[in-house]
Order: C-alpha cells, then sequence, then structure tokens
C-alpha cells in the first residue's frame, strides 16, 4: 500500500513537490491550483464555496463543477491534490465502500475538517464539517466522528485501457452517503440512507460565500468494518 502511495504522489506532483517558497524549509509547504499540503503543521487547506443552504445532501464537498446540486462545499483544487496531501502527511488509505449506499464502513485513516469563513460583518467563523450538516433522523447536528481515508479508486478506461482516478471523474471529495469514488467518506452508519442528512441551515452562510477547507489527521485508530461513530462531540 504504501508502495502504491509513493507512485500515485510521484506521478501527479513530479518535480513540483521539490519547489518551495522564500523564508520557508524544503518540503514544508506545497502548493496547487487552489490547495496547500502544509507538512510542518500537518494541515491541508483547501479554497472553496459555500454552495446551499437547504436540503438533502450527498455530499459534503464536491469539486469545482461536480455534485453542486448535493453539496455543501464546492472545492478549488482537483481531488487527486487532495489525495496527495493526504498521503503525504502519512495518513493510511483504507478501503471504501463497493457500491453507493453499502451498508458497510469504509476504513482508513481518520481526519477532522474544519470550515472557515466571514459573515456579513467581516467576522471569523469556524466550525467542525458535521456541525454544518444535519441529521433529520435525530434532529440534531452530525455526530463529530471524523472523516475516513477511503481513497477513491482506479477503473480502467475501456476505450484507452488508462487507469482512471474516479474522485476526478465523479468530484466527490467528501461525502454523507457512501460513494466507492469519494476520496473522504463518512464512518456512521446513516452514510448508506441518502434520506438522512442535510445542510444545517441555521449553522451555513448563504451560498456564495467563500470558505477555507482545513484537514487534519485526527489521533487514534481509525475504524474497521465493523465500524461506530467514533467518540467525538457532537454539534448543537
Amino acid at each position: 500500500m504504501r508502495i502504491a502511495a509513493t507512485l500515485f504522489v510521484l506521478a501527479l506532483c513530479g518535480t513540483a513537490l521539490l519547489a518551495q517558497e522564500d523564508g520557508e524549509k524544503p518540503g514544508d509547504l506545497v502548493r496547487f491550483q487552489g490547495i496547500e499540503i502544509d507538512l510542518a503543521k500537518r494541515e491541508i487547506r483547501i479554497e472553496g464555496r459555500f454552495l446551499l443552504d437547504r436540503g438533502l445532501v450527498e455530499l459534503f464537498a464536491t469539486a469545482e463543477g461536480g455534485k453542486e446540486h448535493e453539496s455543501i462545499l464546492a472545492l478549488a483544487c482537483k481531488p487527486n491534490r487532495l489525495q496527495t496531501g493526504l498521503i503525504l502527511l502519512g495518513l493510511e488509505k483504507g478501503t471504501g465502500v463497493r457500491f453507493q449506499g453499502e451498508k458497510a464502513t469504509p476504513t482508513g485513516s481518520l481526519v477532522d475538517l474544519l470550515v472557515r469563513w466571514k459573515d456579513a460583518e467581516g467576522k471569523e467563523k469556524e466550525a467542525f464539517a458535521e456541525d454544518l450538516v444535519w441529521d433529520t433522523k435525530q434532529g440534531r447536528a452530525m455526530p463529530r466522528a471524523g472523516w475516513v481515508f477511503a481513497g477513491s479508486r482506479f477503473v480502467t478506461d475501456p476505450g484507452t485501457g488508462a487507469e482512471v482516478f474516479m474522485a476526478d471523474i465523479s468530484g466527490s471529495m467528501v461525502v454523507t452517503f457512501h460513494d466507492p469514488d469519494a476520496i473522504l467518506d463518512t464512518p456512521a452508519a446513516e452514510g448508506a440512507d441518502d434520506t438522512v442528512y442535510a445542510v444545517h441551515t441555521e449553522a451555513v452562510p448563504p451560498p456564495g460565500t467563500k470558505a477555507t477547507l482545513v484537514v487534519r489527521p485526527r489521533d487514534g485508530a481509525a475504524p474497521g468494518r465493523d465500524g461506530g461513530d467514533g467518540n467525538g462531540d457532537e454539534g448543537d
């Protein structure tokens, strides 16, 4: 798995990983369009914008031009850059579900997602991703269980024979409804039901508001196939 991950990074990044900014230690900060991979702080920062303020969702974050009609955020980087960043932070790619909505728990390293934005008065706001998602069955915010690095999948293009990274095709970067194409998936059992999660209307700013998604490794063991919803705090 580590060899495959290394080859993935080298294939996508080439010599770009050797670039450095003035005043920074070599390799501490890797930048691509719309994304910064901060190896010193062990976090990834991605530019984005809010899409919806109500309604059911299947994704927390899609790539620009992806499933924007059912996602809370649109992110301004290629999905493969997020995958690269997670690998560079030393996270373990696990195994995703076999099909959309499968009643199984994806495996892999856990991360926390924070969203930052400014309100109408210019005040800085920050929230866990789960706080922006509403559990319609329980009548509360999604529990802060973290997000699993399932790592999407490669599929052979029947026309060309080339291996295609499916997150780049579907735009599925962070999902609330289990998806084999997703890079980050929810470990929650509710991820098998596309009628559970919706936008937490009272917690999100207006559509179009600029945002930054911050990805940080979570300490502790990743869930296995028997899963669990983690021990994080819950949103209000």
